[in-house]
């Protein structure tokens, strides 16, 4: 049980809550872990859909040792492309543990920076994000793909995909959200990695 529990914001399709000083995403009618959101730290869930102020505002009071750094704007100021980073605690050095893209302020990208894979100070200290996963390039990547997702993200529904020689995109929806799930091919280790959970528009 919880500590303490604050529900901090609610939109149409999550909520954020306060949960032991760390940022958690719930689903909009219960106390689930909403699948629109994404797991960098025991303290730090990002979900699609929300804008950027609410994260700014939400950080500020929970004892979630991260920061959100912008490091390129579109010209017309309608992108914008930030470093999640995990500030230096323990035996972890400062971290960047993933990307976001926001359009008009609202977070519409989420990515995961595979090099954590090989970061084992970090790995003792933290979960693994949640999109940092990868599936065999086999016979039925498709359907590996397919069965993937659904684990990864509870209720999904597949609505269609295109695959390239080199990457696949895999369109579902979530929540009454149509969001969209990347992978690219790492021909050497014959495999593909997930590039990208992002809004589909």
């Amino acid at each position: 049980m919880a500590k303490n529990f604050k529900i901090f914001r609610e939109n149409e399709y999550s909520r954020i809550a306060l949960i032991n000083d760390g940022i958690h995403v719930l689903k909009k009618d219960s106390d689930e872990v909403s699948p629109l959101s994404v797991t960098f730290d025991d303290k730090l869930h990002i979900a699609l859909g929300w804008d950027m102020e609410t994260y700014r505002e939400v950080l500020c009071m929970s004892r979630a040792p991260f920061v959100f750094i912008k490091w390129r704007e579109s010209k017309d100021k309608q992108k914008s492309y930030f470093n999640i980073l995990r500030l230096a605690a323990g035996p972890v050095v400062n971290t960047v543990v993933g990307y976001m893209l926001c359009k008009n302020g609202i977070i519409s990208g989420i990515a995961a920076d595979d090099h954590l894979l090989e970061n084992q100070p970090y790995l003792k200290c933290c979960k693994l994000p949640s999109l940092l996963t990868d599936i065999p390039d086999t016979g039925n990547v498709l359907e590996t793909a397919f069965r993937k997702i659904q684990e990864m993200f509870s209720g999904a529904e597949i609505r269609s995909h295109v695959q390239t020689e080199y990457t696949m995109e895999i369109c579902f929806t979530l929540e009454r959200m149509p969001v969209k799930l990347g992978f690219t091919r790492i021909e050497e280790q014959q495999k593909y990695v997930i590039s990208g959970f992002q809004l589909d528009e």
